[in-house]
């Protein structure tokens, strides 16, 4: 699983970042050693800017907690920019280090290594997130900031330079292209793959090396399509490009590569959370495992000691005039071969162990019969109460075992039952993760316009009697189109199995409550006044799959792109003769989600399922 960003991948990112120019930064959090978040506030929208030190740098749209306490970094941070202005953001000579001119100060992330995020005045540090020190660099307070020895852009090269470093190279060719030129090994693998030359081959012809030339141009000219990259359904890379390297593999496209950069680095944050919550709770599991094996082990071996001991002592008074006579013999030092119940003697020592039934019964020859036996009673009685104490030890290690499964299972359960507000109605995610919610009967579609629909939004509506209305938190052509497939899937036109329809999108003034003379708005109902933005021919046809929300795993309905966008398992159905009960109850068993809850979200009618990704129905 990628680790941080490459070059060329921080190049793409830093192009996208343009548009916090111009931004006021607000407030500067530090949400862990090696994090910080700026909220920026532009013209347009606030705006949360998230650094990762020797990983990556991108704008987060998801929910991150703050401590209530701020750090010193962050306290000297807010000291110097807050209510400044950002007036730049660059890259360093295709190096892994990423600047904002924010004011007359400079704050440098350095992606690389253990990496680092340092305020700077004039060059000079004022503060390092982490102090560093090198044979030709120190990073601390109040040194002169001085870059890592420079490293290539291939960039700026002419085909010449690019000729000269791969000519004189020692190295073969993949890690000349990694190392010498900055490229990293994942896109130098590219590079040798799409020009049909071999990445281990040291020495090349001019005719190679114009092949690997060209494969770099065509590679740094591509169309940038974000995309996360998956392998047995765990997110693996994120890129710019398409790349013929994870041809075999599944992707999934996004419309910007920081959304996407935001994404992977953000599940991945989860997923090692997870594996160390997870390894932890193991670890514990396997403490008490082993007490439990060693309490139970102790337990069958008191057991034991109980039952013989109490047997020998048994024994010897069952066997009493053998006994005596044996005693007597051996202390007198007579003949006792005669008696063949002696399996062992030590008169030295003062003991002889007999034979009696099938139990080996040590006598001391110094003690009477009644001594004998009660040295087994006392023993069986001792080992009765160890054995109490390892009952008690183990009725509460298997408390301790229940008690960490339980609260395991209540924080998986916590976190796929959070509920949030939008909720209660029928709500979904655009492809470009904008939140768009839609009435379920007359009362919720007044109160979701009356309390939601704010200036910037919009109102969307399917062109029929007996949709709901939607009130859309953005305004990009793809989640409007999609706000118009939501209104037109959960109107009566499902039921009506009807191929397609139309729907359309408004402006929040065009959107009224008061009617002309002659006319009657029905509760629930509203009057557009003004030019209808239509969508015309819109299949009817939607998806269900699962979408995470602020670390929380949501089964969501709406329009299909929506749907692939945030789901890895997904359905796609339309109109048709399955019963919407059996369909919830088959999407519950995949989702592991109660049937009540499925049809909630599911729109007014009976499905016919067409497509099935991630899931075997």
């Amino acid at each position: 699983m990628k680790e941080g960003l490459s070059s060329l991948d921080i190049e793409t990112l830093v192009n996208e970042l343009q548009t916090i120019i111009d931004g006021y930064v607000e407030k500067i959090y530090q949400t862990s050693k090696d994090e910080i978040l700026i909220r920026i506030k532009t013209k347009k929208e606030k705006i949360k800017l998230l650094i990762h030190a020797g990983k990556y740098v991108c704008i987060t749209k998801k929910s991150i907690g703050s401590p209530k306490t701020p750090t010193t970094f962050a306290m000297t941070l807010r000291k110097y920019l807050t209510n400044v202005r950002i007036t730049g953001v660059r890259q360093h000579d295709f190096d892994r280090i990423v600047e904002f001119e924010i004011g007359k100060y400079g704050l440098v992330a350095e992606l690389f290594s253990k990496g680092n995020i340092l305020l700077l005045e004039d060059s000079k540090i004022i503060v390092p997130l982490s102090y560093q020190r090198w044979g030709h660099r120190v990073l601390k307070s109040k040194a002169d900031y001085v870059y890592p020895p420079g490293r290539c852009n291939p960039l700026t090269f002419s085909f010449e330079e690019f000729k000269d470093i791969l000519g004189k190279t020692k190295k073969d060719i993949v890690r000349t292209l990694a190392l010498d030129m900055n490229l990293g090994g994942l896109y130098s693998e590219e590079i040798c793959l799409n020009a049909g030359v071999d990445k281990n081959a040291k020495k090349l012809n001019e005719r190679d090396i114009k092949k690997i030339h060209d494969a770099f141009l065509n590679l740094m000219k591509m169309e940038r399509k974000p995309l996360i990259v998956f392998r047995d359904n765990r997110a693996v890379d994120v890129v710019p490009i398409k790349l013929s390297i994870y041809k075999d593999c599944d992707v999934k496209e996004y419309p910007s590569f920081n959304d996407a950069v935001d994404i992977f680095f953000s599940e991945r944050k989860e997923i090692m959370a997870e594996e160390e919550k997870s390894s932890e709770y193991n670890k514990m599991m396997e403490k008490y495992e082993r007490q439990r094996r060693q309490q139970e082990n102790a337990l069958k071996k008191f057991e034991k000691e109980i039952t013989e001991n109490k047997r020998k002592g048994d024994l010897i008074y069952e066997n009493y005039i053998l006994v005596d006579k044996i005693l007597q013999a051996v202390k007198k030092k007579g003949d006792v071969q005669t008696f063949k119940e002696i399996v062992e003697e030590n008169r030295n020592e003062g003991w002889v162990e007999i034979l009696l039934g099938e139990a080996r019964v040590k006598l001391d020859i110094r003690k009477g019969i009644s001594e004998n036996a009660g040295y087994y009673y006392n023993s069986s009685k001792k080992a009765k109460e160890k054995m109490f104490g390892v009952k008690n030890a183990l009725d509460a290690t298997m408390e301790k075992m229940k008690n960490l499964e339980k609260k395991s299972y209540e924080k998986k359960e916590e976190k796929k039952k959070k509920f949030f507000w939008f909720e209660k109605y029928r709500w979904f995610l655009s492809s470009n993760n904008v939140l768009v919610i839609g009435g379920k009967d007359a009362k919720s579609n007044e109160r979701i316009v009356k309390k939601y629909l704010k200036e910037k939004d919009r109102y969307a509506h399917a062109d029929i009697h007996g949709a709901p209305s939607v009130v859309v938190k953005g305004a990009d052509e793809t989640t409007l189109r999609e706000a118009c497939v939501f209104s037109l899937i959960f109107s009566k036109a499902w039921n009506m199995k009807i191929e397609s329809g139309d729907a359309y999108w408004v402006l929040p003034e065009q959107v009224s409550k008061t009617p002309s003379t002659g006319e009657f708005v029905p509760k629930g109902g509203f009057i557009i006044r003004g030019k209808k933005n239509y969508f015309r021919g819109i299949k009817i046809r939607a998806a269900i799959g699962e979408a995470e929300i602020e670390s929380t795993k949501k089964i969501m309905c709406g329009s299909v792109t929506a749907v692939k966008h945030h789901s890895k398992r997904y359905l796609v159905f339309e109109p048709g003769e399955t019963k919407k009960t059996d369909f919830a109850k088959q999407i519950g068993k995949m989702f592991d989600s109660p049937a009540e809850e499925i049809m909630r979200i599911l729109p007014p009618g009976d499905v016919k399922i067409i497509e099935s990704v991630g899931i075997t129905v």
